[in-house]
């Protein structure tokens, strides 16, 4: 019994010792490297499509969404999400958090290739795809 433990140990520090490099430089990766869109993503943008699942909506008169960001308020308008307009906090510089009808509600982001935002919702199972409204 107590050669098992013995070899278990050494077995697991081994392989510690070998792997702690690449942990290092991915933790170091994480944290330097890490992209940031706060800055990015302040003014209006307006929703042009979004997934539900496997359902794909395209967004008209009746259905539509607008999302205006300042440097600390959310405003989101329209039929797709519930409309709110409050304070929210960034999580880190992909996502962002804000209180709605008793929950935290939180958008996770990205661009795509044609410099459309991505936001993915955390609770409802929304991806939406946003254009940058000009005015």
């Amino acid at each position: 019994m107590k050669r098992i433990l013995l070899t278990s140990l050494v077995l697991v520090l081994i392989s510690a010792v070998l792997f702690a490099p690449v942990y290092g430089m991915l933790i170091y990766s994480v944290n330097n490297n890490a992209v940031d869109y706060s800055s990015e993503v302040d003014g209006n943008w307006k929703v042009f499509q979004y997934y539900k699942g496997n359902e794909r909506v395209v967004c008209n008169e009746e259905i539509y969404m607008n999302l205006t960001l300042t440097a600390d308020k959310i405003l989101v308008e329209g039929t797709v999400l519930p409309e709110v307009n409050t304070y929210y906090s960034w999580n880190n510089g992909t996502s962002l958090s804000y209180e709605c009808e008793g929950s935290t509600m939180t958008f996770f982001l990205s661009f795509d290739n044609n410099n459309n935002l991505k936001i993915t919702t955390s609770d409802s199972g929304y991806i939406l795809l946003l254009r940058r409204e000009e005015g």
